[in-house]
């Protein structure tokens, strides 16, 4: 199955296979192939990644380095800073602080 999957199709695998459920192919998928080659896939993306399911961006937040996150190219879609905004509310719940909702 590995080798049916590029750049220009994982992220919808990844998404359909989240939302039927299907843990393992997630996770294969995840780890096997979104996550070694993060940069170029993110990079090449021309897909508007604003309507990513959360539970993708929440994994990105969790498991990509943020030394890959650091050298991602800006995009117009804020898939960049939803996912740092989920990787600060990750350390947030962590170190149990907890963030003014008025500001």
């Amino acid at each position: 199955m590995i080798d049916e999957i590029n750049h220009g199709n994982v992220l919808n695998i990844m998404v359909t296979a989240d939302f039927l459920k299907l843990e393992n192919v997630y996770e294969m998928v995840w780890q096997d192939y979104f996550l070694p080659k993060f940069n170029s896939i993110i990079d090449e993306c021309t897909l508007d990644l604003t309507t990513i399911s959360a539970r993708v961006s929440h994994d990105t937040a969790k498991r990509v380095p943020l030394e890959n996150l650091l050298n991602l190219k800006e995009r117009s879609d804020k898939f960049i800073s939803n996912v740092f905004r989920n990787r600060i509310d990750q350390l947030l719940a962590e170190i149990q602080l907890y963030q003014c909702k008025v500001c």
